[in-house]
């Protein structure tokens, strides 16, 4: 049977060798891990996360792993790492070694040093560390009560969290030894940096940091005041002037990191910039000197101005003042300085336009004398009040008794026509019932007793504080005739004058004509409370006695109407019948006295 199976065993190895082929193919050859290096395996024997590869590179000196393992293959350093309870690691004197602890209790019996400045370096483990003897090394316990007996020659012990003896310390000369029972290895913070260096004149810069570890706190220091005069209260820091200072941040330590600082931090200290800086004016005409001047910027700096070009204007500057030959333009800048708080700025080149001085053209306008002056003067009679400004009415060549009165010129005068307009016309007042000749006055609800005088071809209407002065205006403008009734009289398309005084600035007269309601115009009081508006007779008005209104409102916001009857219609100048009622006996008389004496001489001849 042993016969029949040996052919079957080549075929199976070579079965089995293309399936390893094949698996080769597929997954690819085995990859083969590195052994840790001597670090790794020291910082894995220590098991104590303080004591990094990083931290144990910076404590021996070393700039990275690849130097410290080219200085232990070429055995002038070694890495001596804890096998147990019994370890007893090999002492090379006055050569530089490594020695990693571990969980159990390290003895080492002594830790020595070249004079030429080389250390032993023991990093214990979680246990119990003790060394004998310590020439200007380094023993960093780690965790358990760890030993040193005694500690010589400049030498340095960090005591772990646990009960430390470090005893026999030299500590007179230059070989002072340290004993730091509750330092030991601490974990290296992140980068710690202050967050903002820079800031403005004229505002302060409360001071922070980034990056660090751990919890505790950070302080800050004025390391240099420098040009910027800066002076540092908490963490506020305040400069007197732009320049630059220095500062430092440190963060202290707390259980489990080390202190950490930035170092001196220089902080730059920057003027503000201005707001926008424009030219007033930027046109001038020929002939007209312009004296530059501009708006905006900020602090103190002087303003100076240059010219950047002549242009087609022909422009030239002298300190402000710029002066043309033709008309064009030109262009300009204006620089405003800097001062301890701003940076200096500037407009920029801006054009200045030169035109031609305008050619004036008067224009004579010829306006239709008004028929009608209508004058009314309102004084607040209110106690205290000043005195308000009060209008004359046009004066006759008439002599005329004086008024003593304060007379100002409107300064502004709205002339209302009447247009064909979508605006509602405004609600007819309720006015009186009067006569030609004849007046009526209300102020509020109060009807006042109205006065009517005529003297100088002119109605006065008097009611209480109130006056008004009625007179007919020729084509001149001079008062004219009253009627022989003594009325003012109209006909239809003539203009009525009316001036108002002592009444409500900002508000609106209303002229109307009566008897059927007819506004004739509205205008608007001016600030000084006066108002002077020309408004026209409707056209085909009937013949007859009228009532023209006019409707106001005083100072201290009640209506007044003033109502006046007129007469609408031509005035034929015919002659009184009082003068023929003494003409006649006259005639009579004269008559008389012309036929008696014929009749007496027929008598005679007949007898």
């Amino acid at each position: 049977m042993s016969s029949r199976l040996r052919p079957i065993a080549p075929l199976t190895l070579a079965f089995a060798l293309l399936l390893s082929a094949l698996t080769w193919l597929i997954v690819g050859p085995t990859s083969v891990e590195a052994a840790p290096s001597l670090l790794d395996q020291c910082v894995t024997s220590i098991n104590d996360p303080a004591f990094t590869k990083a931290f144990i590179l910076t404590e021996t000196g070393f700039a990275d792993e690849a130097a410290l393992l080219s200085a232990v293959a070429s055995n002038s350093w070694t890495i001596q790492i804890s096998t147990g309870p019994s370890w007893s690691p090999t002492m090379r004197g006055n050569a530089p070694d490594i020695y990693c602890g571990d969980a159990n209790d390290n003895y080492i019996q002594f830790l020595d040093s070249n004079p030429s400045g080389s250390h032993d370096f023991f990093f214990g483990g979680a246990g119990n560390d003790t060394v004998d003897y310590m020439w200007d090394s380094r023993f960093w316990g780690g965790e358990g009560n760890d030993t040193i007996n005694p500690n010589r020659e400049r030498s340095i012990f960090y005591g772990g969290p646990g009960t430390n003896t470090c005893s026999d310390r030299e500590s007179t000369g230059s070989y002072i030894a340290t004993c730091d029972n509750n330092g030991g290895p601490t974990t290296p913070q992140a980068t710690l940096s202050i967050a903002d260096n820079t800031m403005n004149v004229g505002t302060t810069l409360t001071l922070t940091t980034t990056g660090g570890s751990g919890s505790g706190s950070v302080t800050f220091a004025l390391v240099s005041a420098g040009s910027a005069g800066c002076a540092l209260s908490g963490a506020v820091l305040s400069p007197t002037s732009s320049g630059t200072c220095t500062v430092s941040a440190t963060k202290a330590g707390d259980g489990t990191y080390g202190s950490a600082t930035t170092g001196s931090v220089t902080i730059t200290v920057s003027k503000l910039t201005q707001s926008a800086l424009t030219f007033t004016t930027t046109a001038t005409m020929f002939g007209t000197n312009l004296t530059l001047s501009t708006s905006g910027g900020s602090g103190t700096g002087t303003v100076t101005y240059s010219l950047t070009s002549a242009g087609s204007a022909g422009c030239s500057l002298s300190g402000a003042v710029l002066s043309t030959s033709s008309v064009g333009s030109c262009t300009v800048s204006a620089t405003k300085a800097s001062d301890s708080t701003y940076n200096s700025t500037t407009t920029g080149t801006v054009s200045i336009t030169v035109t031609a001085v305008p050619t004036t053209t008067t224009t004579t306008t010829t306006t239709v004398a008004p028929a009608l002056e209508i004058v009314v003067n309102a004084p607040v009679a209110n106690a205290g009040q000043a005195a308000q400004p009060t209008i004359a009415p046009t004066k006759s060549t008439t002599t005329t008794v004086a008024r003593t009165q304060t007379t100002v010129a409107p300064v502004a005068t709205t002339t209302t026509v009447p247009v064909s307009t979508t605006t509602v016309a405004p609600a007819a007042p309720s006015i009186a019932s009067v006569a030609p000749g004849a007046a009526a006055v209300t102020v509020g609800d109060k009807t006042e007793t109205a006065t009517v005088e005529r003297a100088n071809n002119q109605v006065t209407v008097t009611a209480g504080e109130l006056s008004a002065t009625l007179g007919s205006l020729n084509k001149s403008g001079d008062v004219s005739a009253l009627d022989a009734d003594g009325n003012v009289r109209l006909k239809s398309g003539d203009v009525v004058r009316i001036k108002l005084a002592g009444f409500q600035p900002g508000s609106t007269v209303e002229a109307w004509l009566f008897s059927t309601p007819q506004l004739m115009g509205t205008a608007r009081v001016g600030a000084d409370g006066i108002v002077v508006g020309n408004f026209t007779v409707p056209k085909n008005v009937p013949q007859g006695s009228h009532r023209i209104a006019v409707v106001a409102q005083t100072k201290d916001g009640k209506p007044a109407t003033l109502t006046v009857g007129v007469m609408v219609g031509e005035w034929k100048k015919e002659k009184s019948i009082t003068i023929w009622l003494i003409i006649l006996p006259i005639i009579f008389a004269i008559l008389g006295a012309l036929v008696l004496p014929a009749t007496r001489r027929r008598r005679r001849n007949v007898a």
